[in-house]
């Protein structure tokens, strides 16, 4: 059956929707309706058959004039028993919450639907577009893609299935012709009344909505007034009376508090530094703010500035005020501009050279005790010549008899340093959030990394671990080996057996020339799991296995114990002699420790790279000793 579509655009008609009743708000008079289902296709019928069926895409739905909730159809200001909000498009259906207004027709028809009388809700739209599916031996499909709600009410019995179309715009115009002027009229006044009522409420709330965004922004301003008043009062131990004075008068802000105490200071006690104009005054200044900055941030100094407890607790804008000489009214952007082009940066190299040399000092490592350090003047790979022995043969001289030169045999092998870094900066946000304990406690941080770092390419070396994995002696073969006499393959567990095996092994290495080099181990290095067993050995009277107590220990005290995490392998120790074991290099001026180099200072602050350069090579197999462990 062909339908028309052009009768259908215009046209009115009614739905059922269905309340939601289990989940109405008794206390709010509250029932949730859903308007449009998913599933919505209905039968129309016209002259006792189907006409075609219709579907409502809730995506077409208008619903911009929808507010009021009537009873029986009937749009009147007397039929009004709620208004419909939150109209939303939720899982595939059009749902709506209907609040019930506090009269006694409202009530009673919240209670009938409460209590399962009424059950039913019918919507009536207007159709505005629509697309056909003709079906050839079935009814067409309508699908309704733009329509626009009119209205929702309450109703004894609601729109059946089987009804027929609804009435078109002529239709419903003669049907309200029906009615008597007199009661049009007096519908169009309260349609009136109604709307202007509406206009006016939205007015007043749009009004009322503007007020409180004026009230919550200046409330925001008040209450961060009060905070930065507080807290320069108490960095600066101002007293409640004087703070609470500040705080009433709401013209006063944290600029004005701040010149109040440095009139205050200025009274009390006499200007250190004012005048950094001479060169031996602006050092003090800068030893002084530096050590003051160190002490803040948990430094242990051993002697500070004679005037560093003054700066101890300054903020560090007030620092900069200090050796820049701006005055407390200059702001941030001031400050930060000031920053990079004055004597401040002296102050963050001084404090940054004594971190450095405080931190790297005492970073928990342990390969300095047993290695050596050599300066390299620059990159280029240095030749190391190993001495592999002297052919000394010493002869009784005769009267002007003559020495003569002896030759040394010699293994040689070239290695260099490399440069490693990380970057870090003070910055802008730090000096205005006060963060610069945060950039020393990151430096001192950074400082042991390279300390550690460092003991960690140690370990790797001796252990053949990491990037040394495959690294060989001059003669191709690795550092411990059985070829070498210094590597117990089969290995023992650390006793005083194991150590007196261990000694004669290292003492009798030789040179190329067969005679003895006389290396002594010095140095016993044992990963955390042999530490104990260790100790007890090198500290105990007796012979840790003797079952008599008289036995005396031959090893108390021989060795310098060294336990570092390093040592991956928790049966394996090692005996180091006081030289030919491994050495280490660093920049010539440097000492081994890391420099600091600025590499940017502009507005945004001042960017700084860490650089240290370091470099690692086996000096001698024969001042080494590996036991395998057990």
């Amino acid at each position: 059956m062909k339908t028309d579509a052009k009768k259908l655009k215009g046209s009115v008609q009614l739905r059922k929707a269905t309340p939601q009743t289990k989940l109405i708000d008794e206390k709010k008079r509250m029932i949730p309706f859903i308007l449009i289902s998913k599933d919505n296709a209905g039968e129309r019928w016209c002259c006792g058959e189907i006409d075609y069926i219709e579907r409502l895409d809730v995506n077409g739905a208008k619903f911009d004039n929808l507010k009021t909730f009537f009873k029986d159809h009937n749009i009147s200001v007397d039929s009004a028993i709620g208004r419909v909000e939150n109209i939303r498009v939720e899982d595939g259906e059009l749902k709506a919450d209907v609040y019930f207004a506090d009269t006694e027709d409202a009530i009673k028809v919240f209670e009938k639907y409460r209590q399962g009388v009424l059950n039913d809700v019918s919507v009536r739209y207007r159709v505005n577009a629509v697309t056909i599916e003709e079906k050839a031996s079935e009814p067409d499909l309508v699908t309704v893609t733009d329509f626009e709600i009119r209205e929702v009410s309450a109703v004894g019995i609601g729109f059946d299935k089987g009804a027929v179309v609804g009435r078109s715009e002529d239709e419903n115009l003669k049907w309200e012709l029906k009615m008597t002027k007199e009661e049009i009229k007096k519908r169009v006044e309260e349609l009136q009344k109604l709307n202007k009522r509406s206009k006016e409420q939205d007015k007043e709330l749009e009004e009322l909505r503007a007020k409180l965004f004026q009230t919550e922004d200046e409330e925001k301003k008040e209450l961060k007034r009060q905070n930065e008043l507080k807290d320069i009062a108490l960095s600066y131990d101002v007293g409640q009376d004087e703070l609470r004075s500040f705080l009433e008068d709401k013209e006063k802000t944290g600029k004005d508090l701040m010149k109040y105490i440095l009139d205050k200071k200025r009274e009390e006690q006499p200007q250190v530094y004012a005048s950094i104009k001479g060169e031996d005054n602006k050092k003090e200044m800068i030893r002084a703010v530096s050590d003051g900055l160190l002490l803040r941030s948990g430094f242990d100094l051993k002697e500070p500035h004679k005037d560093a407890e003054m700066f101890r607790g300054m903020s560090v804008q007030n620092m900069v005020r200090k050796v820049t000489g701006l005055g407390l009214e200059a702001d941030v952007n001031e400050l930060m501009r000031s920053m990079v082009t004055s004597d401040f940066p002296l102050v963050l190299s001084n404090v940054q050279n004594k971190v450095i040399q405080e931190s790297f000092d005492r970073a928990p490592v342990t390969f300095k005790e047993w290695t050596k350090s050599v300066a390299f003047k620059d990159f280029k790979p240095r030749s190391e010549v190993r001495t592999t022995g002297f052919n000394t043969e010493f002869k009784k001289l005769t009267e002007r008899g003559k020495t003569e030169f002896v030759e040394a045999g010699e293994d040689g092998h070239s290695w260099r340093i490399y440069s490693y870094g990380a970057r870090f900066a003070f910055t802008r946000e730090m000096l205005i959030n006060d963060d610069l304990g945060i950039l020393l406690e990151m430096l001192n941080e950074m400082v042991e990394d390279v300390a550690t770092y460092q003991n960690r390419l140690v370990y790797d070396l001796l252990q053949n671990r990491g990037e040394f994995k495959e690294y060989k002696f001059s003669d191709g073969k690795p550092v411990f080996d059985t070829s070498h006499g210094n590597y117990d393959a089969v290995g023992s567990a650390i006793s005083t057996e194991a150590l007196s095996k261990a000694k004669v092994a290292m003492s009798r290495q030789k040179d190329k020339n067969g005679k003895s080099i006389r290396v002594t181990p010095k140095h016993l290095l044992v990963p955390v799991e042999l530490e104990v067993k260790a100790l007890e050995i090198l500290n105990s009277t007796a012979k840790v296995e003797a079952q008599n107590s008289g036995v005396a220990n031959p090893f108390r005290s021989a060795f310098n114990l060294i336990s570092d995490v390093e040592l991956d392998d928790p049966k394996a120790w090692y005996l180091t002699a006081s030289k030919k074991t491994i050495k280490t290099g660093y920049l010539e001026g440097t000492d081994g420790k890391p420099i600091v180099q600025e590499l940017r200072r502009d507005a945004r602050g001042i960017e700084y790279d860490l650089i240290f350069d370091f470099g690692l090579t086996v000096e001698d197999y024969r001042g080494l000793y590996k036991n395998k462990g057990a």
